[in-house]
């Protein structure tokens, strides 16, 4: 009897210890569904309307899979913050978690990140948008995605699409592209913070001054408000293509992503494929430019345009990290004073140019010459102020210390780790 109690009790110890192990691997080894996260400044300035940008696979070794019932939530003392999960390839898996706050100098915040049913995610108020709508016969259909039209003129875009492409805001300033083969970008001034974009061109005109603000800029055959254009052998190719469409790919409270592709684009004797991917943020004045191109060759350079219909000069300014190029000029419709500036990372910087004012192809355009990459994007940061929406950006000097203050944080990032 006292071996068989003897054996009963090694077997029950012996499951207690599988169980106990079984416990403290479950608390040790499952993914937790909450997460202490530090963000850090690294500059010595504050940095107002930080972008901030988490990979869905730095999340996911702590947090585990983000089922499709559930969500990121993202608090800071107890209070959520504004966030978005985005899906930026297209496979139905997201890839960034992005969110925007305001840091002081070499500040560091935590925020926990937790996964929460989808239900329990506040509602966040719209601080950009992107808004492409279809011409159904003077009513205009939203829709996600469309094929760039082979046309050159206003009514035929006004024809097919409402303000005549996709556009694109925050609350500080809009933007349009012609989905045509102008290819150029228009920029809408606000007077409002409120997003408007679904009803201009519909219920709201845009082609005078109204309440929400107006389309400010001409742009003509320049390549208006940032768009884009390729340089080879001191030639300026119009970035367009039989083959090219405009796809919405975000859209949220932190940051709204258009992405314009081009296939069949012939340069000389070689045929290019381009994606031009715009990105719109909370609190950013203009939006931030990423351009791939396939296949890579070094004798082959983008050109970034700020049209120059009323401006001559255009004036350059550095940081360690940044070189930008900007107007500040007489250049709305009403003729307000409008800054425009774009700023790059100082090793993608190659020169700059300006267009013949008439003639066929690109005129009346200053441009920012950059190197392409193999195997990355090259980025750019386009700027833009409007006195009638702030009377202080009359002056140049305000619109120009705005720029340096921007080209501080390029190629810097908020730091992020684990508590």
């Amino acid at each position: 009897m006292a071996y068989k109690a003897y054996i009963c009790s090694m077997r029950f110890i012996h499951y207690y210890s599988l169980l106990l192990l079984s416990i403290l691997c479950m608390s040790s080894c499952d993914p937790v569904r909450e997460l202490p996260v530090i963000l850090t400044n690294p500059l010595d300035t504050s940095w107002e309307n930080a972008q901030i940008l988490i990979p869905r696979k730095f999340l996911e070794k702590r947090l585990g899979t983000v089922e499709p019932e559930n969500r990121l939530i993202v608090r800071k003392g107890g209070q959520q913050i504004p966030s978005q999960m985005d899906d930026l390839d297209m496979d139905g898996k997201w890839d960034e978690l992005a969110l925007v706050m305001n840091f002081e100098a070499r500040e560091s915040i935590e925020v926990e990140i937790a996964v929460r049913p989808t239900a329990e995610r506040e509602s966040y108020p719209p601080s950009t948008h992107l808004h492409l709508g279809k011409n159904r016969g003077g009513t205009y259909e939203t829709i996600s995605s469309a094929d760039r039209l082979s046309s050159t003129d206003t009514e035929a875009a006004l024809a097919a699409f409402q303000f005549e492409g996709p556009g694109w805001e925050n609350e500080m300033v809009g933007f349009r592209n012609y989905l045509d083969s102008r290819n150029g970008i228009d920029i809408f001034g606000k007077l409002t913070e409120e997003m408007v974009l679904e009803q201009v061109g519909a219920t709201l005109r845009y082609d005078s001054l109204q309440n929400w603000g107006m389309d400010i800029l001409k742009v003509g055959n320049s390549l208006g408000a940032g768009a884009i254009a390729l340089q080879k052998n001191d030639q300026l190719y119009r970035v367009s293509a039989e083959k090219s469409h405009a796809t919405l790919l975000a859209s949220g409270p932190v940051r709204a992503i258009l992405e314009l592709s081009f296939s069949g684009m012939q340069v000389e004797e070689t045929v290019y494929a381009l994606t031009h991917q715009i990105q719109i943020w909370k609190g950013q004045p203009g939006y931030t430019a990423k351009v791939k191109i396939a296949p890579y060759v070094n004798d082959v350079y983008l050109v970034a345009g700020i049209v120059n219909m009323d401006s001559t000069s255009l004036h350059l300014g550095a940081t360690e990290q940044a070189i930008y190029g900007y107007t500040h000029a007489p250049q709305t419709i009403n003729r307000e004073m409008l800054g425009m500036g774009i700023l790059t990372a100082e090793p993608d910087f190659k020169t700059t140019l300006t267009t013949k004012d008439e003639g066929e192809g690109i005129i009346q355009t200053h441009g920012m010459v950059l190197f392409l990459k193999e195997e990355e994007a090259t980025s750019y940061h386009f700027l833009t102020a409007w006195e009638k929406r702030d009377s202080l950006f009359a002056e140049q000097e305000v619109f120009h210390t705005l720029l340096k203050k921007e080209a501080e944080k390029v190629n810097t990032l908020i730091e992020v780790n684990w508590k």
